[in-house]
């Protein structure tokens, strides 16, 4: 699909394709080789978000992740974080089991002990490999790409094109914002979603649905203005990177303001609710950047995709004035008036909600699922978005 047209047009009552190839078929989505020619050409041989630095804080701290169906681990290693492919040297057994954690690069096979460089540097029995005593650096660990963009860490398993603030372009700023912006985290979350990731990534990408699927949650929302001038998407060519502002209600943002000088400013402050997609497998969304959610996909197969680890954040510098001033940031309606059992455990608006006890203590913003991209509206918007779906770039890519 482009600029909003279908590349199909009946021709006769059986329904004549037309000379031009659409981007994307419909068997693109489920043919198990095209999922290994799309992992192969976009999930390794590109950059992809691998996770947020702030989650392996300790020299030691790891985590399993796929680059592209290679399975990699993300190690903090003396403070740098580095990717190794998790296979040893030695007799390719993996030296991670365990999808995350803190200890050394050892080997639970024979023992291979590795350095922070990934360096093979005690063996046992070390008379017996003399070529590795030798030339210990020829034996190192695989090691992969990874660079940062402000804490977000993304990994390459195949260098082809250039450096990651290359690829990124305009999303470079916004990843260092954010990341200057994150807080505490609230929430972490974990998925299984039955269906090609190219069809969760759509799916996240577009508000038309929400209106009926999301009616008493996601649809409830009264910050954000309707008007479709308020509402606009940014398609820039390039890697397929996109991203959606839908400014905020000026009538709400009138009475939010007596609020938020009670809880005080935040690092990375807006006035519209945004939702990024670093293509392929990222999404970042927030409302005026006093809550951040973070959506990590992982094509795992053609008709399988995983949301591994999702996470809600809330703003620095915000959550010790929340806790102090005895303010709770509360669900779709105040929480004080809704019994326990009826309060949505997963919303998308916010209220402040004075002296909520703390199990009511939710970001509810934090929880915007990255499909909530608008409101109801009096056109259907949806196509501009989609043209910055997987379809907009596959075709280059494979």
């Amino acid at each position: 699909m482009k600029n909003g047209s279908s590349s199909f047009q009946p021709g006769s009552v059986s329904g004549e394709l037309p000379a031009r190839r659409a981007a994307v078929l419909p068997c693109d989505y489920h043919l198990p080789e095209v999922f290994e020619r799309e992992r192969e050409r976009i999930f390794r041989g590109q950059w992809t978000f691998a996770c947020l630095a702030g989650e392996l804080p300790e020299p030691g701290d790891f985590r399993l992740i796929d680059a592209g169906g290679v399975e990699a681990v993300v190690r903090n290693c003396a403070g740098t974080l580095k990717a190794f492919v998790n296979t040893c040297s030695h007799r390719h057994s993996r030296i991670f089991e365990e999808p995350q954690g803190n200890r050394k690069l050892v080997c639970p096979y024979h023992g291979w002990v590795y350095d922070e460089d990934g360096v093979p540097r005690a063996i046992p029995r070390a008379q017996d490999f003399p070529q590795v005593i030798a030339a210990p650096s020829r034996f190192a660990l695989r090691q992969l790409d990874l660079e940062c963009a402000g804490r977000f860490a993304f990994v390459r398993a195949e260098r082809r094109g250039g450096a990651l603030r290359e690829f990124l372009g305009e999303a470079w700023d916004f990843l260092h914002s954010v990341s200057a912006g994150l807080g505490e985290r609230m929430d972490a979350f974990r998925g299984t979603i039955a269906a090609n990731w190219k069809v969760v990534i759509e799916n996240a990408l577009e508000g038309y649905h929400v209106p009926m699927v999301h009616r008493e949650t996601l649809g409830a929302i009264r910050q954000l203005s309707a008007r479709s001038a308020d509402i606009v998407d940014h398609l820039p060519e390039g890697a397929g990177h996109s991203w959606m502002v839908n400014k905020a209600d000026p009538q709400w943002l009138r009475r939010w303001s007596r609020y938020e000088r009670a809880l005080g400013k935040w690092p990375f402050r807006f006035e519209h609710y945004v939702h990024q997609l670093v293509f392929p497998n990222l999404t970042v969304t927030s409302f005026m950047g006093y809550s951040f959610h973070v959506q990590h996909f992982i094509a795992e197969a053609a008709e399988r995709t995983s949301v591994a680890p999702g996470s809600a954040w809330c703003a620095r510098w915000n959550t010790l004035s929340l806790r102090d001033k005895g303010f709770a940031l509360g669900t779709a309606r105040c929480a004080q008036a809704l019994p326990a059992a009826s309060r949505p455990a997963r919303s998308c608006s916010f209220h402040i909600c004075r002296n909520a006890p703390s199990t009511d203590r939710v970001t509810a913003s934090a929880f915007m699922t990255s499909e909530a991209a608008s409101l109801p509206r009096s056109e259907d918007r949806s196509a501009r978005r989609r043209c910055g779906s997987p379809a907009r770039v596959i075709a280059r890519w494979t």
